[in-house]
């Protein structure tokens, strides 16, 4: 499976509901064979909108951290095709208005890990 006509297809969407098609369309992509090889907990199903591509992100990373060297290459290969997704929305959304609004909610106080929260009140 590769990766490479998928990211041409991110970069290729101009709002936030395409590019959520394009990752659910990559989901669907994937054999059920491929997804056993994925962390238990790391298979995404379906992607409702922005937040989800960016908890996904956010949660194949953390494994990937935790897990080290001793990752699947379809953990590899999802985590970069999510971060790929990431970056994407965060260019959709910076060129709207209302994706001003919806950026922030994105990355607002609310959504900081928490050991980075608690990290920043202590240094304060």
């Amino acid at each position: 499976m590769s990766t490479n006509p998928w990211l041409r297809r991110l970069r290729e969407a101009h709002d936030p509901e395409t590019l959520a098609g394009i990752v659910n369309e990559y989901l669907a992509s994937w054999s059920s064979e491929d997804l056993r090889e994925l962390p238990v907990g790391c298979s995404p199903g379906h992607v409702g909108d922005v937040r989800d591509i960016r908890r996904w992100a956010d949660h194949l990373s953390a494994v990937y951290c935790d897990a080290q060297a001793e990752t699947s290459p379809q953990h590899r290969q999802m985590l970069a095709f999510f971060m790929a997704a990431l970056e994407r929305q965060a260019q959709i959304l910076t060129r709207s208005t209302e994706g001003e609004k919806a950026l922030k909610d994105l990355f607002s106080d609310d959504s900081r890990p928490r050991l980075f929260a608690r990290k920043v009140e202590r240094d304060q």
